[in-house]
């Protein structure tokens, strides 16, 4: 009878031990879900709160140079895109249930940011690539005269992508990145209307582009002044620390060099340097660009 009763105890401790083990991991389970909530719940906010930058030029000109666009590899540059373009969508986008039927994409996801643009983005250029692609094996006879019926509608298809963009990001992004989807969305435009052979609304867009260019010009060539300024500020507030020395150096006979202004003499030097630097480096990410949009002024003009 004894060894029952004990064996009876142990068993209601060790249930009770199991049942306050359980609770526990339950209230654990749960003070995790709630700071994982109240996480997601800040990122929201703060992810509302912030709008999205996105440098689209400086990004399409690393793509090209690193991808083959540059150098007429425009195979190589298609597959880069599918690629991308099918991990954004994994990382992104909704999941859609596979079945027997063709299902249209769904743009839908928790929270529009960088990456979603970038694929927005992307979706357009591949639609210009592929148009790129199929014209230039029309000029070199490596497809029929036929084919181009086929890269208008691609080029077509990409001015909706871009619409799409456009109503998706409204509102989202902050104004310099509105003005370079302004002026891509141009770069687009006049692109179609070049091959509609719309010659007097291409030539509107061109300028239009054009435009939106020295904008942007000036609104980084101005950040860049600002950041220079700032560094220029605490090189002033470091000045402070050696007055003591140079009443000294002015009060003894010896001449001695400057040092400080030698210093600010390097430092300008180098300042002028960052900006020229910076500037060249500017024209370089716009120069495919601009390039395209002045052989679309000379066949507007023929």
């Amino acid at each position: 009878m004894n060894e029952k009763n004990g064996d009876c105890d142990n068993n209601l401790l060790n249930e009770k031990n199991g049942d306050c083990d359980n609770n526990l991991l339950n209230e654990h389970e749960l003070v995790n879900i709630v700071k994982v909530k109240k996480e997601r719940d800040g990122n929201i906010k703060k992810k509302e709160n912030e709008k999205i930058s996105f440098d689209i030029f400086s990004y399409l000109n690393k793509v090209y140079q690193k991808h083959g666009l540059y150098n007429e590899e425009i195979s190589r540059f298609l597959l880069y895109i599918n690629r991308r373009r099918r991990k954004l969508r994994s990382k992104i986008l909704f999941n859609v249930k596979k079945v027997g039927k063709y299902i249209s994409k769904i743009y839908e996801c928790d929270d529009i940011d960088e990456l979603f643009l970038e694929l927005l983005l992307l979706d357009v250029e591949a639609c210009r690539c592929r148009y790129l692609e199929i014209k230039t094996d029309v000029n070199n006879l490596k497809k029929p005269y036929r084919a181009k019926y086929s890269y208008m509608r691609r080029l077509k298809k990409s001015v909706q992508k871009m619409n799409f963009l456009i109503q998706t990001i409204n509102n989202l992004v902050d104004k310099n990145t509105e003005l370079q989807i302004k002026c891509y969305n141009s770069f687009i435009q006049a692109t179609y209307l070049v091959e509609k052979k719309k010659y007097e609304e291409c030539l509107s867009k061109t300028d239009e582009f054009l435009k939106f260019i020295k904008l942007i010009k000036r609104i980084s060539i101005n950040a860049l002044a600002q950041t220079n300024q700032n560094k220029d500020n605490q090189n002033d507030n470091d000045q402070t620390c050696y007055k003591q020395v140079m009443k000294d150096k002015r009060a003894s006979l010896v001449y001695e060099p400057d040092t400080i202004n030698l210093q600010n003499e390097l430092y300008n030097s180098k300042g002028n340097n960052d900006m020229i630097n910076s500037e060249k480096s500017i024209d370089a990410t716009f120069f495919y660009f601009l390039s395209v949009i002045n052989s679309y002024e000379r066949t507007c003009f023929v």
